[in-house]
């Protein structure tokens, strides 16, 4: 029996094994010790475990996933990957320290023309531009966690085929923008993490730089996590506009800033009629003085623009519409698509009035989820238990009008 799997992610393969095992099984006499390995996970960077790592890697790995600190040993261990490992397909590394993290050089990645999958802290230009050059490759992973030494030397690369998925973290804007100013990756889904961004004119200059980068006409999927103690306002959102093709968007709202209103989000929503998919500030705790500024009826607003949304999470403010009245709610706009909304710790006055709302232009939703915990304390009914009473009278509704339509022979 062969061993084609070893270890997991977050678990090393090196598990219990003594020093002394590992310096045994490097004393094998065979060319390889486990011949037909395809899969390696490994966590653990001392130099009797890369002793043992380069024992492990034979022609058949087409897996490999580093959770370990870059040495001079694992460093030389890894420079002829590309020629020991050629069918490989997979490959991730991750440091617990990004200025000891492993970099991926063209040394490393120059045999491989199967690559699908690779993940990875640090990337020199030499190594980029093989890589932009494999039309297997569909899923790229840059992580820029402290400042490049070999930032300013990149050089203009166009990638030939464009990625299935595109990552890219950093501590900020500034870190990966020399990245991006150098190089042309269009993919069809995007995914930005940043850490601290402070309000400035540098946000709208870093998204604009990505728009033009991975050809945003035709991304289909964007997301967008910042970590701002800032506002971010309507401004700094408009250049994700030119992603005219979208058909999933996530934008950052943790923390409760962002600040956009009804007309800024029908302004913005415009842009992006084939939305399937929202996520806009519903896992924001929206507690005081910050509240959302998006009402009920900018979100009828919403789906009028985006009629194909299918799932919908946004942070609102539902107080507007305190009282059921005989007129139509949003003025006749309804969306059938959607059978769960999520408005997290959205604001709510009246619970029946704003469940009356969202029968209406929702008239197959089904499931209002919120955050079910006390956002702000002392209140005198809390905002989760109104929104659990919102979803008990959706229920209602909902009952009421299929009794109606069976007794009209509507079915």
């Amino acid at each position: 029996m062969r061993v084609r799997a070893l270890g997991k992610l977050g678990r090393s393969a090196m598990g219990d094994i003594s020093q002394e095992l590992a310096h045994t099984l490097c004393s094998h006499p065979w060319p390889f010790l486990l011949p037909g390995l395809e899969k390696l996970f490994w966590s653990d960077s001392s130099h009797e475990s890369t002793h043992l790592l380069s024992n492990l890697l034979s022609p058949t790995l087409t897996e490999l996933h580093l959770h370990a600190m870059g040495n001079l040993f694992m460093l030389s261990v890894l420079s002829n990957l590309g020629v020991t490992c050629p069918l490989m397909k997979s490959f991730s590394t991750t440091g617990s320290d990004s200025a000891a993290s492993i970099p991926v050089s063209k040394a490393v990645v120059c045999g491989w023309h199967h690559l699908k999958t690779l993940s990875t802290e640090a990337v020199d230009w030499r190594a980029l531009s093989h890589l932009s050059t494999l039309p297997s490759l569909t899923n790229l992973q840059l992580s820029f966690l402290s400042q490049n030494r070999d930032s300013s030397k990149y050089r203009q690369t166009t990638f030939s085929n464009p990625l299935r998925h595109l990552t890219i973290r950093a501590q900020s804007s500034e870190l990966c923008v020399p990245f991006l100013e150098a190089t042309w990756i269009p993919a069809r889904r995007v995914s930005i993490s940043l850490g601290n961004v402070p309000r400035s004119s540098s946000n709208e200059t870093f998204l604009l730089l990505l728009a033009s980068r991975v050809t945003a006409q035709q991304v289909q999927a964007l997301s967008l996590d910042l970590t701002c103690d800032s506002l971010l306002t309507i401004s700094e959102i408009m250049p994700l506009c030119s992603f005219c093709a979208l058909e999933e968007l996530t934008l950052p709202a943790h923390s409760a800033n962002l600040t956009i209103n009804d007309q800024d989000l029908v302004r913005a929503v415009k842009s992006w009629p084939k939305l399937k998919k929202l996520r806009l500030g519903d896992e924001a705790t929206w507690v005081t003085p910050t509240r959302p500024q998006i009402t009920l009826d900018g979100f009828a607003s919403l789906l009028l623009h985006c009629p194909d949304l299918r799932t919908l999470g946004i942070g609102m403010d539902a107080t507007s519409y305190s009282v059921v009245t005989p007129e139509v709610p949003g003025g006749g706009v309804t969306n059938t698509k959607i059978t769960a909304l999520s408005v997290g710790a959205s604001l709510i006055d009246n619970p029946l009035a704003a469940a009356a709302f969202l029968s209406s232009v929702l008239p197959n939703l089904k499931n209002i989820l919120y955050t079910k915990f006390e956002v702000v304390p002392h209140q005198t009914e809390r905002r989760h238990e109104k929104w659990a009473r919102a979803a008990t009278y959706l229920r209602d509704v909902h009952m009421i009008k299929k009794q109606e339509r069976i007794r009209l022979g509507i079915h």
